[in-house]
């Protein structure tokens, strides 16, 4: 690389920007975009591309002030013009300037601490009254740090106004702290990055896991001046220097000063008589040890109790209109049912003949042939639009419809066309059928006994098993002696696309799920519909995200059904702000609540009344299903 294009990379920038006016230096800040200004080197190689190559040239002809950034470049030429007495005193030179730079700052801060000592030293009618600062003129809704008292480091939060006028601090942890008698240091916006150097003290930016704190520290070693953005500095680790923030040295004491004195252990004084157990104060040491825990654990308590109030109320309002919409069709139905009676009573005074048959498949010319109490494969589409079986109660009068009941689930029944209504005579051995051709399939990994449209994949006829692939993309080895349900390709892409509008439906709902990094039961909300597409991202009321299948989540997308005694459920504990799986002992008289007693053997068989709205019955094969997935969670 020549010298003119290292003038042009390292020194034309520097010494372009110390020559900017303050009001040029702001207005070019304002100008540069976030993701650009990564350190102050960004932010003068921005200003120096505003400049035309003519105005580059012209500046690099000027004589160079003698800076930190360009003493490399001078040693270099000094060292290949061999000029040694030049280089020694430049040398000692720099050595001189940063000591008293060093010097300067460490007098500084002497006399600030002197003239605090001088200010606490004088009596109380000599000091001035000090005037609180005003929340009014607090910038609020600004993203700054702050010291959080509990454990003592700066934590990232936002300024905000208390109904009663004060400034308060919202940390992003979800812990509200006062901010008077806090510094608050802001993390937003253009921010000044001064020259560091050794010894100075610093915040540090550091992370845990999910949660952003600011530790303090010294600096240790400086980076490469001919180090490319972002510099790398050393504080007992490398950090870039946008994660450091250059405090006074008073700060620095103060912090790290009160961090000793939350985390300092007792100890006992030298030479005294060891204390017994008896003697020892163990609740004062553990209520020092444990004060600043507890009062985290108490805040984020109270923030997760606030948004699982929020999302039970919320799970509510969507029952009682789901409710409402089932009730209204439910007596448009009815309506529908007496006005069909009078005409069937009407044509019983008359002998006329039966309408004339229309053109129609070979499958609508049995329809008459299905009698009550017949067992059924029907698509269920007011739940989950998967196929299970069912029982025929009876014929809708003029209508190509029957009334099903769900079998496992009792009290559920549904209105269903014959044309989503499947016969015992239908089902067919796997194979039988050759790709490529489509059938209902009894999913062999699920705890619903549900049927799912699936394609059959090419495969040796030779072979014990057929590859088939499921509408959610998912691949399958099934028995050849499987019986199944075939379709045609238009039907497939029917309750292909049902299946795939139900789950896309379900993101932005308040759900009742596994949560399986706690494996409890949970109040949350559906963020995303990720990998297979039943597979969902929640955030629970405690803020935490995790995945689970659509399987394990309840809300106002299930039947609501008619509770009966001995059904498992999964009901709400409003005590412990959670959901747990409980058998029906009691129905009150009002069926708006019931009891019910905790299947866990922790509870100790214990029996709460809850609401019926809310508490969701699950059927045996779900049931077995949960508690295999809790106890695999555990392994």
């Amino acid at each position: 690389m020549g010298d003119d294009l290292v003038d042009v990379l390292i020194l034309g920038p520097s010494i372009h920007w110390d020559r900017l006016s303050k009001d040029e230096q702001n207005k070019i800040t304002q100008e540069i975009r976030t993701e650009e200004y990564t350190s102050q080197s960004a932010l003068e190689n921005f200003a120096w591309r505003k400049l035309t190559e003519q105005e580059q040239n012209a500046l690099l002809q000027e004589p160079v002030p003698y800076q930190d950034k360009n003493q490399t470049l001078v040693k270099a030429a000094l060292k290949e013009a061999e000029a040694e007495s030049a280089l020694k005193g430049i040398t000692r030179m720099d050595v001189e300037i940063h000591r008293a730079i060093k010097f300067l700052q460490i007098s500084t801060d002497l006399r600030q601490l002197q003239k605090r000592a001088d200010a606490d030293a004088k009596p109380a009618v000599e000091q001035k009254p000090k005037i609180k600062q005003k929340s009014s003129q607090r910038n609020f809704h600004q993203h700054v740090i702050c010291r959080f008292d509990a454990d003592g480091f700066f934590h990232p939060g936002t300024i905000q106004k208390h109904p009663d006028g004060r400034a308060m601090i919202r940390f992003d942890i979800g812990i509200e702290q006062e901010a008077v008698g806090h510094i608050l240091l802001p993390t937003n916006g253009a921010i000044a990055q001064p020259h560091l150097y050794v010894n100075d003290c610093v915040l540090v930016r550091r992370i845990n896991g999910t949660q952003e704190y600011w530790a303090p520290g010294v600096v240790a070693v400086l980076p490469s001046p001919t180090a490319q953005p972002p510099p790398l500095y050393m504080v007992q680790v490398h950090v870039h220097r946008r994660d450091i923030l250059k405090i006074s040295l008073g700060l620095y004491q103060r912090t790290v000063s009160y961090l000793q004195s939350i985390h300092r252990k007792p100890q006992s004084p030298a030479g005294s008589i060891p204390k017994t157990p008896d003697e020892l104060s163990f609740k004062d040491t553990l209520r020092r040890e444990l004060e600043p825990l507890t009062t985290k654990v108490e805040n984020l308590d109270k923030s997760n109790k606030k948004r699982y109030g929020q999302l039970k109320t919320a799970l509510d309002d969507q029952i009682n209109a789901i409710k409402d919409l089932q009730e209204k069709t439910s007596n448009k139905v009815a309506r529908l049912k007496r006005a069909s009676l009078v005409s069937i009573s009407l044509a019983t005074d008359h002998d006329e003949p039966d309408p004339p048959k229309t053109i129609s498949s070979r499958r609508s010319s049995i329809d008459s042939s299905i009698q009550p109490n017949t067992q059924v494969f029907a698509l269920w589409l007011e739940d989950d639009r998967f196929v299970y079986e069912g029982i025929i109660l009876n014929k809708l009068s003029h209508s190509n419809s029957y009334t099903v009941k769900r079998i496992g689930l009792p009290g559920v029944e549904s209105i269903i066309s014959r044309e989503n209504i499947f016969l015992q005579t239908d089902l067919r051995c796997l194979k039988t059928l050759h790709s490529p051709s489509f059938a209902l399939i009894e999913y062999p990994k699920n705890g619903r006994n549900c049927w799912k449209p699936a394609v059959i994949l090419p495969s040796d006829d030779k072979e014990p098993q057929k590859s088939v692939r499921f509408y959610d993309g998912m691949d399958d080895a099934i028995s050849n002696s499987k019986y199944v349900l075939p379709i045609d390709r238009d039907k497939f892409q029917e309750y292909a696309q049902y299946r795939i509008d139900f789950e896309k439906s379900l993101i932005g709902q308040v759900i009742v799920g596994l949560n399986q990094e706690r494996n409890i039961f949970m109040l949350g909300t559906v963020i995303d519909r990720v990998v297979y597409g039943h597979k969902y991202t929640i955030r629970w009321c405690d803020e935490n995200q995790s995945q689970q299948d659509e399987e394990y989540l309840y809300g106002a997308f299930i039947r609501p059904i008619r509770h009966q005694i001995n059904d498992i459920v999964l009901a709400v504990d409003d005590q412990q702000c959670l959901y747990k799986l409980a058998r029906v002992i009691h129905i009150l008289s009002d069926k708006k609540s019931i009891i019910v007693r905790c299947i866990d053997a922790k509870e100790d068989n214990r029996d709460i009344e809850v609401p019926a709205s809310t508490t969701f019955v699950i059927t045996i094969p779900a049931f077995e299903s949960i508690i295999e997935k809790q106890k695999n969670n555990l392994i």
